[in-house]
């Protein structure tokens, strides 16, 4: 072998490792849910249907703080949404806000939210868990 044929397998080799990073990123399979206590990670657990958990989160994201969702996935209990910088000024549109959420019981949903930008995530998280409790009240 030449130096330019091992030259272009080197580089093909480095471009394909590259594009399977992205590949899944892009479709998600390098979403993960991030520790109990890392910082920019809030949660809670609500007293409602993980599906009217779901709904509901989509439609705070989507109507309320005016976000876009970019990606959603009911089966793994993801949303990822972007585009909050109409509601929270200090974050560019590309800003990430990652929501897993987790069936506990029937009637209880555990709800994690976080960011790379620590108050975006406190921030988004606070407006989503006052409206999710304003729907579904704990249960005494």
């Amino acid at each position: 072998m030449n130096k330019r044929n091992v030259f272009l397998i080197s580089v093909s080799f480095g471009l394909a490792i590259f594009l399977f990073g992205c590949i899944g990123n892009i479709i998600g399979t390098n979403l993960r849910q991030p520790k109990e206590g890392q910082a920019g990670t809030y949660s809670r657990i609500f007293d409602c249907p993980y599906s009217a958990c779901f709904e509901e989160t989509q439609n705070i994201i989507t109507q309320g703080l005016k976000a876009t969702i970019n990606r959603r996935n009911p089966k793994k209990g993801i949303i990822s949404a972007l585009n909050f910088n109409s509601f929270y000024r200090n974050c560019i549109s590309t800003t990430e806000i990652m929501i897993f959420l987790e069936k506990i019981e029937t009637e209880k949903t555990k709800i994690v939210i976080a960011s790379g930008n620590y108050s975006l995530a406190e921030t988004v998280s606070a407006e989503i868990f006052a409206s999710l409790e304003k729907k579904f009240p704990q249960k005494k």
